[in-house]
């Protein structure tokens, strides 16, 4: 399972799977995406657009990747900030308050340090939440 995806520059990224097994892909965020929800026969513009339209929201639109497996990324910024981070909403166990961010915990207790603001990362799970539910109703 994907844990999150990171932009490490303008042609690569790096991907997080469950156990920490971490892949460094020669391939920039969106391309990953985009290949991830082809294969569940989709693509990201479509799964984007009908998650923006159900959930009536325009910015931070979670993807579905699954719907057999539940996986719903949500983008931990805006899409096309360089910072931005790709995080599986079924693969969190845990979101706990810092300093100056939040710390993700995933189920296999590794963690994810961001500089965002616990209530964004927060709203982006309820809305992940609400879209499942949307789609299992």
């Amino acid at each position: 399972m994907v844990y999150y995806l990171q932009r490490i520059d303008e042609r690569s990224c790096l991907m997080v799977q469950e156990n920490q097994q971490q892949a460094r892909l020669q391939e920039p965020v969106l391309v990953i995406l985009q290949r991830l929800c082809m294969r569940h026969g989709s693509t990201f513009e479509g799964r984007r657009a009908a998650a923006a339209r159900n959930l009536d929201i325009h910015q931070k639109v979670p993807i579905l990747l699954s719907e057999i497996y539940r996986d719903v990324l949500f983008p931990t910024k805006a899409m096309r900030n360089p910072d931005c981070i790709w995080i599986n909403y079924r693969a969190v166990d845990e979101v706990r308050r810092l300093e100056k961010g939040c710390v993700v915990q995933f189920h296999d207790e590794s963690k994810l340090s961001l500089s965002v603001d616990i209530r964004c990362i927060r709203r982006s799970m309820r809305l992940c939440e609400r879209y499942l539910s949307f789609l299992n109703s």
